[in-house]
């Protein structure tokens, strides 16, 4: 899935869900490049 997908699903910022991601409350995947998938 997508951020912009996750974003309009979760009704959240994209500040909001890069800390879930860092708390651990969502998995994401990190790329090579930095992105997160």
């Amino acid at each position: 899935m997508k951020s912009n997908q996750a974003l309009k699903i979760l009704r959240v910022s994209k500040s909001t869900l890069r800390n879930y991601i860092k708390s651990g409350k969502i998995k994401a995947t990190k790329l090579p490049t930095g992105r997160y998938d």
